[in-house]
């Protein structure tokens, strides 16, 4: 009788440690919980941030308003969302895991932060995906659409709307237009100064050799004379070439400041996901109330 009990608590045990060998330390359903919620509170705030202005990549409500300070409310409110939302999927994926007999207070600990670390590292695959994607469509629809805008009159930039002005013609005293060569010679020549300009606007300026060349299709076409010409292209032609190097080394600059802003911000982020999941394991732990401030009794 002794050897048949014994046998049967030993049988015991070995189901029990078995069963518990079989389930995984990482708690799925809990994981899947944080990232939904983090994700509808990114879109709630998004969404409000959006209808208050505050895009990094609208244009300030206020037309007095200093781009560095809307830039930076931008900014301020990007931080935001992103790691109060990553709290708040961390703290909840915290407090619904499942918690294991078998451990250490420090190895709860990190078995908590690590599913407010998982949550964090879904949300922002999440977030890849949906931004490969978002730009996926933009370059189908930039595709689609490019045989109609490049056939189309309408300006496509700065390039061509300083070109247009170049070769804007001369009005003589009996307000009759000198319209230069055939339209087929005259579209020619706008396409090559065209090309000439967005080659020239990385360095800034256009070569003295094509500002010669420009100037004798421009007074060709237009009927001024060769100093008349050249006065275009010294002048507005010139500047132009000059505002759009000058906005694209912003561009360039805000680019890179973006880049890290953002690397930075997940990475606090990240960190916020596994300090709040271990707040909501030992909210979990020592059955602390929240409902008590939704209760209306």
């Amino acid at each position: 009788m002794e050897n048949t009990s014994g046998s049967v608590g030993a049988t015991v045990v070995t189901d029990a440690e078995s069963s518990r060998s079989l389930r995984s330390y990482v708690d799925w359903p809990a994981i899947i919980a944080g990232v939904v919620t983090t994700w509808a509170i990114t879109s709630v705030l998004a969404t409000f941030g959006s209808g208050i202005g505050l895009t990094m990549t609208g244009a300030p409500w206020d037309p007095n308003m200093s781009a560095g300070w809307f830039l930076a409310a931008g900014a301020l409110w990007f931080i935001w969302v992103q790691i109060s939302s990553v709290m708040a999927g961390g703290y909840l994926a915290g407090r619904l895991r499942h918690r294991f007999t078998d451990a250490t207070e420090h190895e709860i600990e990190m078995r908590d932060g690590a599913h407010g670390l998982l949550v964090w590292g879904a949300s922002v695959l999440v977030g890849a995906v949906v931004a490969i994607s978002a730009v996926s469509g933009g370059i189908s629809a930039v595709t689609n659409n490019t045989a109609a805008v490049s056939g189309s009159n309408i300006d496509r930039g700065p390039v061509d709307s300083a070109v247009e002005r170049l070769f804007r013609p001369v009005i003589t005293s009996d307000a009759s237009a000198v319209r230069g060569l055939s339209p087929a010679a005259s579209a020619a020549a706008r396409n090559d100064v065209g090309r000439i300009v967005a080659l020239a606007v990385p360095e800034g300026e256009i070569a003295n050799s094509d500002k010669q060349y420009i100037a004798r299709l421009v007074a060709v076409h237009t009927g001024l004379p060769q100093a008349g010409a050249r006065a275009r292209v010294d002048g507005p032609l010139a500047a132009t070439v000059s505002d759009m190097q000058a906005a694209a080394e912003t561009a360039r600059k805000t680019g890179i400041v973006a880049a890290f802003l953002t690397a930075a911000t997940l990475l606090v982020s990240g960190i916020a996901g596994w300090w709040a999941a271990g707040v909501g394991g030992r909210h979990r732990d020592e059955n602390v109330d929240l409902v008590k401030w939704f209760r209306f009794r």
